[in-house]
C-alpha cells in the first residue's frame, strides 16, 4: 500500500472531522466505490497525499456537490476549502450551502469565479457572513465538472440568542422576497436545477407548465452554456421568457455580465421576478425588438408584436387572427449592433421563435465569438434557416458538434 504524505489539520475545532459525508456521485477516478466513503476522505484529516491529488472525484456533472453531516445545527462562521492543486479552475465557480434537514438549503456563501480559490498550502478561508443555521454544509461547484477537493474545515459555534435573531430577521426577509414573487399572481414555485421559477397556472398554457415541472425546460440550452461559457465572458440574450437562461448565464458570469432583451412585456416582468427570487436582480433587461442596425433606417419606433397563449410562441408577424394569439401590443424597437457594443458582449444566445433568421442575417457579429441558437423551422423555414448557418460560417463561426443536437445550436469561432 501506498504510504501516504500526512498533513494534520491542525485547529482544534474542526466541526467536520471524521464527520459523515456525501457526494452527488462516484466515477472511476474515486478513490472508493461508494458515494460517501468517497466523500469520507475529505475529512479525514489530510490535506496532500502521495498517491493521489485529491480526496474525493466526483463524475463530470452538472452541479456536483459535496457534504458534511456535523451532527448539530451551528451558526457556521468559517469554511476552510483546500481545492485540488491541479485542475483548480474547475471549482472557479461554487456556492457554500447549510441545512439542517437536508430538505431546505440556503446558500450561505458564493463564489462567482476570480480569483481561483484554494490551491495554496493554506486552503481558503471563507467567511461566512451570512446568518445561518446548518447541521449539514455542501459545497457545490455552480457549472459543468467533475468535483474534486484535497479537504474541508467546517468552523462555528452553537447558535445565541443573537444567532437567533439575526437568522430570524434573514429568514423574514427570504419570505418576503418568495412573497414578493407570488404577489397578486395564482400559482406556485417550481425548481429548474437551482432555481426557483414561478408558474403562473391563470396565464401559462398547461404545455409550458409540464415543461417547467419536468424540469427539462431549456436542458440542451442550459446544458451548452455551462460547456461553453468562461466567468470572463459578457452575455447578451435575445429571448429571455422566464428568465432560465439568463440565470444560468449569470451563475457562471456573474448577472453583471448579462444582459436580456424581451419581446413580450409581460413575461419579461415574470423573469424580473424570478430574478430577484433567485438573486440575480443585476441581471439587466429591457423590453424591446431588436433588429440588426443595417434595417433600422427603415424600421419604426414600435413594432407590433404578437402575444401567443403559449409566450415560446409569441412572435412578430402574427396577427389576433391566428389561433393562438390572445392580444397584440406595440414594443420599441431597437439596435442588435448598439445592444452589443453597449454591453461589450462577446456571446450572444438566442431564442425568439423564428425571429432569429430576419434579425441575424443582416447584422454585424464580429465581436461576437461564441452563439447559442435555438432554430425554428415551423416559423422561419427551412431555406431562411439555411441561409443564417451559411451566414455563421462565412463570418468565420465553426459548429461546435460536441455541443449541438437537433435545432440548439452553439457556433464558436477559433474552434481547433
Amino acid at each position: 500500500m501506498m504510504e501516504r504524505q500526512v498533513t494534520l489539520l491542525t485547529h482544534d475545532h474542526d466541526l467536520a472531522l471524521g464527520r459523515p459525508a456525501e457526494q452527488s456521485s462516484a466515477c472511476h477516478w474515486s478513490a472508493a466505490g461508494s458515494t460517501r466513503e468517497d466523500a469520507a476522505f475529505v475529512v479525514e484529516g489530510i490535506i496532500d497525499r502521495t498517491d493521489r491529488e485529491y480526496a474525493n472525484h466526483t463524475a463530470e456533472e452538472l452541479f456536483p456537490w459535496w457534504q458534511v453531516d456535523l451532527g448539530a445545527a451551528y451558526r457556521i462562521d468559517m469554511v476552510r476549502l483546500f481545492n485540488r492543486r491541479s485542475h483548480a479552475e474547475r471549482l472557479s465557480r461554487f456556492t457554500i450551502l447549510g441545512s439542517v434537514d437536508q430538505a431546505n438549503w440556503t446558500a450561505i456563501h458564493r463564489h462567482d469565479g476570480q480569483p481561483v480559490l484554494g490551491a495554496g498550502d493554506e486552503g481558503a478561508a471563507i467567511a461566512i457572513d451570512r446568518p445561518n443555521l446548518a447541521r449539514y454544509v455542501r459545497v457545490r461547484l455552480d457549472g459543468f465538472a467533475p468535483l474534486h477537493l484535497r479537504a474541508v474545515q467546517v468552523f462555528g459555534h452553537l447558535p445565541d440568542e443573537k444567532d437567533a435573531d439575526a437568522l430570524a430577521a434573514f429568514v423574514a426577509r427570504l419570505a418576503a422576497e418568495r412573497d414578493a414573487v407570488v404577489a397578486g399572481r395564482t400559482g406556485r414555485m417550481l425548481k429548474i436545477g437551482n432555481l426557483q421559477i414561478f408558474a403562473d397556472e391563470e396565464r401559462y398554457s398547461p404545455p409550458i407548465i409540464r415543461s417547467l415541472e419536468d424540469g427539462g425546460y431549456e436542458g440542451p440550452e442550459r446544458s451548452i452554456l455551462y460547456a461553453a461559457l468562461r466567468p470572463q465572458d459578457r452575455v447578451l440574450e435575445i429571448g429571455t421568457a422566464v428568465g432560465v437562461l439568463s440565470m444560468t448565464a449569470a451563475s457562471i458570469v456573474g448577472p453583471e455580465s448579462v444582459a436580456t432583451y424581451e419581446a413580450n412585456p409581460y413575461i419579461l416582468e415574470d423573469a424580473r421576478r424570478n430574478f430577484a427570487a433567485n438573486g440575480f436582480g443585476a441581471i439587466r433587461s429591457t423590453n424591446a425588438v431588436l433588429q440588426a442596425r443595417a434595417k433600422m433606417a427603415e424600421v419604426p419606433p414600435t413594432m407590433p408584436f404578437a402575444l401567443s397563449r403559449d409566450f415560446w410562441a409569441s412572435r412578430l408577424g402574427a396577427t389576433i387572427g391566428d389561433p393562438d394569439i390572445v392580444e397584440v401590443v406595440d414594443i420599441p424597437t431597437a439596435s442588435l449592433e448598439d445592444a452589443i457594443e453597449a454591453h461589450r458582449a462577446n456571446v450572444l444566445v438566442c431564442d425568439i421563435e423564428g425571429g432569429e433568421a430576419g434579425l441575424l442575417l443582416e447584422a454585424d457579429l464580429s465581436a461576437i465569438d461564441t452563439i447559442v441558437i435555438e432554430t425554428h423551422y415551423w416559423a422561419a423555414g427551412r431555406r431562411a434557416i439555411s441561409d443564417l448557418i451559411r451566414k455563421f460560417v462565412s463570418d468565420g463561426f465553426d459548429l461546435d458538434l460536441d455541443l449541438s443536437a437537433h435545432h440548439v445550436s452553439c457556433f464558436r469561432r477559433g474552434l481547433s
